[in-house]
């Protein structure tokens, strides 16, 4: 990778680019080595706990085994809920990318007629990482998403309702309940002559075939 992309970007960062954009096992584990520094999680006692999603790459087995020799506590969030529960989803990212498409908006006009380059972004992104990383947003991420302070009641209960639905028992049987509509015909309607328009109930058995 070539320094220069990292040229004016924030102070302490590292830059590791990927084929695919994505994060890789490997890259995780090179970024907490660099988490280590400061972090600072020098004994048992005083051990660094990392909240993070589910992505592949923070399971990675090298990385798994250095976080724990170093007393890193790596806590996985459920999955589809980090919009929730993940503090960077909830109160960082939202300002982060705000404020950067500002920055990209502020260059372009001072910038006609050129376009931006990955030369730029790092530049860009630290205006933005600036204004955004804040102990004041961090703290209100935390709080919003019952963290810290600890709250288990911060969710309000409808939003659990959809979770509701797979709660549903299965008859013993293991086979769904025949379903049964009743066909009507409106009462200010001609009569029909058809076969097929009786106002006789119509039963549709679904049969569980497993």
């Amino acid at each position: 990778m070539k320094k220069e992309l990292t040229d004016k970007a924030p102070t302490g960062c590292v830059g590791l680019p990927s084929e695919s954009g994505w994060m890789t096992g490997e890259h995780f584990l090179t970024w907490l080595k660099h988490f280590v520094k400061y972090s600072k999680p020098n004994s048992s006692d005083n051990k660094v706990l990392l909240i993070l999603d589910g992505h592949s790459s923070h399971k990675h087995l090298s990385a798994l085994e250095y976080a724990k020799e170093n007393n890193i506590v790596l806590f996985c969030l459920p999955p589809h809920c980090t919009h929730r529960v993940q503090p960077l989803d909830v109160t960082f990212f939202g300002p982060l990318t705000t404020y950067y498409n500002s920055e990209v908006t502020k260059w372009f006009r001072s910038h006609p007629g050129r376009t931006i380059t990955h030369y730029q972004v790092g530049e860009l992104f630290k205006e933005a990482h600036v204004k955004s990383a804040t102990v004041s947003n961090a703290a209100k991420g935390f709080a919003a998403t019952g963290i810290f302070p600890f709250n288990e009641d911060v969710f309000p209960e409808w939003i659990f309702i959809p979770s509701e639905t797979t709660n549903n028992e299965i008859n013993s049987n293991n086979s769904l309940e025949p379903v049964e509509f009743m066909e009507s015909i409106p009462s200010n309607s001609e009569p029909i002559s058809s076969k097929t328009a009786s106002a006789e109930p119509i039963a549709i058995n679904f049969v569980n075939t497993k």
